[in-house]
């Protein structure tokens, strides 16, 4: 695994130093897309024409690469800097996390002292017909032509709400009639399907299992927050379900005691805590505690396993 942090000042900068990462660890650059195995990631950094101008990081999948195009790409997109409310403010932070066996990446973006926008790719390892290949980012895209307003930029995190958006395959319902509109994708391959997408309900979650457990969570008698499984299931046929993405360098996280990015050690691995947007213990389930700008995430975040320093 590996670790890499710095400053960027602009979305185009933070673009590169993601691309430098992943492509100092195993990853392939062709274009602007990243490969590597049956994962490939299009990183696209854009200005929206209104909004005042804000810049985003747009996340696009698929398979492979051909030419300068993704083979079987992802009906949708994901984005950082796409919550209206929550613009990022330069200069960055960043932290990128490139895993091996299986693939995962992670990118933080850390701004404005403790609010934090993500967006991750990986292989699944699950027996699936399709690839595996899955993403996620904190707001989903429906990028327009011109780069226009039209974009849906993003539901903001409504705590343990129907379908909150910004955590990794939180989402419980459908958010859209567009199968462009979600934050979390997979290339699963079943039932006749290709990608899942927002016309699916319910999406590709792993909500249904972790929040009964995240709302026990830090533990009453030790104060220790445990790390959960991030693992999505999709509805099937019949009633069923099929698990299809088991996040094996990330977990759910409460940091209800721990600061944000801080690092800390569990036996012989070392784990950086990440809000989902920013820390809030006086409301620990997110939400806004006034205005849209105060949009917040709570409690509730994420962990990965940390290779630095």
């Amino acid at each position: 695994m590996a670790y890499v942090t710095g400053t960027a000042n602009d979305m185009a900068t933070l673009r590169s130093a993601i691309q430098l990462a992943c492509t100092a660890n195993g990853w392939t650059l062709t274009g602007d897309i990243l490969h590597k195995g049956s994962v490939a990631m299009r990183v696209t950094a854009w200005t929206r024409t209104g909004a005042g101008g804000a810049e985003l990081l747009e996340f696009k999948g698929g398979t492979g690469v051909s030419g300068a195009a993704l083979t079987n790409p992802a009906p949708g997109s994901a984005e950082i800097g796409g919550i209206p409310a929550l613009a990022l403010l330069f200069p960055v932070t960043y932290h990128v996390f490139v895993h091996a066996a299986p693939d995962e990446v992670y990118v933080v973006a850390q701004y404005n002292v403790d609010r934090a926008q993500y967006a991750a790719w990986g292989q699944s390892t699950l027996p699936l017909p399709g690839s595996g290949a899955w993403f996620s980012a904190s707001s989903h895209g429906a990028r327009p032509a011109a780069y226009g307003d039209a974009e849906q930029a993003g539901v903001l995190y409504n705590g343990f709400g129907g379908h909150s958006v910004c955590a990794a395959f939180w989402r419980s319902t459908v958010g859209s009639t567009l199968a462009t509109i979600a934050e979390s994708f997979i290339h699963h391959g079943l039932d006749g399907a290709t990608w899942s997408d927002a016309k699916t309900l319910p999406q590709p979650s792993a909500y249904m299992s972790s929040q009964p457990l995240l709302s026990m969570l830090p533990s009453v008698w030790n104060g220790e927050s445990v790390l959960l499984p991030i693992q999505a299931v999709m509805a099937r046929p019949s009633n069923r379900y099929s698990l299809v993405v088991d996040c094996a360098h990330a977990r759910y996280a409460r940091l209800d005691n721990h600061n944000p990015f801080e690092v800390f050690a569990i036996g012989s691995d070392q784990w950086m805590m990440i809000p989902w947007l920013r820390k809030n213990s006086a409301v620990r389930n997110g939400g806004a505690t006034g205005t849209a700008a105060d949009v917040h995430s709570g409690t509730l975040g994420f962990a990965v396993r940390y290779d630095g320093p």
